[in-house]
Parts: C-alpha cells; sequence; structure tokens
C-alpha cells in the first residue's frame, strides 16, 4: 500500500468523523460502512428504515452490528430541524408541512444533520 493511503488511514483511526450514507439499500454502500467500520476509519451512519437496512444487509451477507442506523422520523431533534428547513426555505415558498415531508427523505436529512452538527460528512447518490 503506497505511504500516502497508510498516512491517510492513520490520520483517520486518530479522529474519525461521523459520515451519513443515505442510499443504504445499496450493497455498495452497506459494504463501505462495513469496512470503515471495522477499519476504525470512521463512525457510519445509515439514514433510512433500521428493519428494512437490516434485512437487505443480512440478505447480501453484511451485518450491522456497530453501525448506527437512523430512521429520519425518529431523530431527537427532528422538529429542530423541521423549524430550520422551514426557516430556511420559506422565502421559496415552503410550508413548514412540505418542510416536513422533506425531512422524511434521508437525502435532506443528511445535510441537515451535517447542519445540527450530529455528523461530519454526508455522503448521497
Amino acid at each position: 500500500m503506497p505511504e500516502f493511503i497508510e498516512k491517510f488511514r492513520q490520520k483517520c483511526r486518530r479522529k474519525p468523523k461521523q459520515i451519513i450514507f443515505t442510499d443504504t439499500l445499496d450493497v455498495r454502500v452497506l459494504q463501505t460502512a462495513r469496512y470503515l467500520s471495522d477499519e476504525k476509519l470512521a463512525f457510519p451512519i445509515l439514514l433510512g428504515t433500521p428493519s428494512e437496512i437490516r434485512a437487505f444487509a443480512e440478505n447480501n451477507g453484511i451485518h450491522t452490528r456497530g453501525i448506527r442506523i437512523h430512521h429520519p422520523l425518529h431523530m431527537d431533534n427532528y422538529n429542530a430541524m423541521v423549524k430550520d428547513l422551514y426557516e430556511l426555505r420559506q422565502f421559496k415558498g415552503m410550508t413548514r408541512f412540505e418542510a416536513e415531508e422533506d425531512l422524511r427523505n434521508p437525502i435532506t436529512m443528511g445535510p441537515m444533520l451535517i447542519r445540527h452538527k450530529q455528523a461530519d460528512v454526508c455522503i448521497s447518490g
């Protein structure tokens, strides 16, 4: 392995980041989350329905032990994020109801978790 890659790996291990993954029903995403967790390079967080993610992972031979899985609607500060999203986009005509609906989507929730300092990075798409 090249020296610069090993240096990067060591740096990640010293201060692992919390990484949000939104496309959690993709084998490659689950494999990546598993690798990052196993190698202690990062703390992966999978957004979506926990039972669906666990079943999908199990069906593909990937265990989720040690990987956090969060349902967007069950986040501790969900209401604060709804309020924040609404305030950010109300000038474009977004209603509070639309903000609630948008936050049900992991692709919207991921960046809001970063904004609310509950994660460091969001990987989506």
